[in-house]
């Protein structure tokens, strides 16, 4: 893991590491470890949890992330939660993708900017693939203009219970990150 990490943050790479285990072998407690021997790095952490319940409920593993990226709380009115994801992205994404990256990322989140939308928005919402390639692309130019800024460590547990469009995100953007 230590190797791994290291070759992430020096030769700029995206890479997945699975760890698979019984329940109580100690897979938590070997991520506590990890977190601690990455913080001279200061990556941001983000989590995602698959849930039983929202195992059918498409981007739900990747949606905790993003928000937690943003600062979005559960309790956040919608307008506050678009504008923090807005901000967020605006800090690293180049100003002439920040608003299309905002928006599908906002779809992603379910949290859609309502009102004058985008030409790109307005398409994607009526063809569920153009929608799906948009998404997919809106979340990998975000994680690349992250990780440009700074190491990013995403970490999703319990993947036996995770969706497969965010499964299929994360493959793809290590695929081309």
């Amino acid at each position: 893991l230590d190797a791994t990490w290291t070759e992430c943050v020096d030769d700029g790479v995206a890479r997945i590491v699975l760890v698979t285990g019984p329940a109580g072998i100690g897979k938590s407690r070997l991520l506590d470890e990890v977190l601690k021997r990455v913080r001279d790095d200061e990556p941001d952490v983000w989590m995602g949890r698959g849930d039983p319940m929202s195992a059918r409920a498409p981007f739900a593993m990747i949606a905790d992330p993003i928000r937690q990226a943003a600062g979005i709380r559960a309790g956040d009115p919608p307008g506050d939660r678009q504008a923090k994801l807005a901000r967020r992205v605006e800090r690293v994404v180049p100003r002439e993708d920040a608003a299309r990256v905002a928006d599908f990322l906002a779809e992603i989140i379910g949290t859609p900017f309502g009102g004058d939308t985008s030409v790109e928005l307005r398409a994607a919402r009526s063809d569920p693939q153009l929608m799906g390639d948009q998404m997919r692309r809106a979340w990998e130019d975000w994680l690349d203009a992250e990780s440009r800024a700074h190491p990013i460590l995403i970490v999703l547990e319990d993947l036996n219970w995770g969706d497969l469009p965010s499964i299929k995100f994360v493959d793809s953007a290590v695929r081309h990150l």
